[in-house]
């Protein structure tokens, strides 16, 4: 199983009649881990498409949940960001009655 940082390691230098080698401000490895060529995403990675604020909302609350919820779709950091405040949606649903427990469970 490959794991990221072997994608990292993997790259190699370009090769020396390469356009972009020959250029002396950028190295060679860096140009091929930016400039490499790209990879079809899995069907099953959401379309990064960010907030939509032309559509209306019925209240400040529907607008900034609106919000929070489009960060799922916005960029990597975002993403991130999303699915911290879907975490904290649902510690706050969450109820001790929801949990099955016995007497004596500690």
């Amino acid at each position: 199983m490959k794991n990221s940082s072997d994608e990292i390691l993997s790259f190699q230098p370009l090769a020396d009649n390469n356009a972009v080698s020959a250029n002396p401000h950028i190295p060679s490895v860096s140009a091929s881990a930016v400039l490499g060529e790209s990879a079809s995403m899995p069907d099953d990675v959401p379309i990064c498409k960010g907030h939509d604020f032309n559509t209306a909302c019925t209240s400040d609350k529907d607008n900034i949940d609106s919000i929070m919820d489009s960060m799922l779709t916005t960029g990597f950091q975002a993403t991130n960001l999303g699915k911290a405040v879907e975490e904290i949606k649902r510690m706050r649903k969450w109820r001790l009655s929801d949990t099955p427990w016995k007497e004596g469970d500690d």
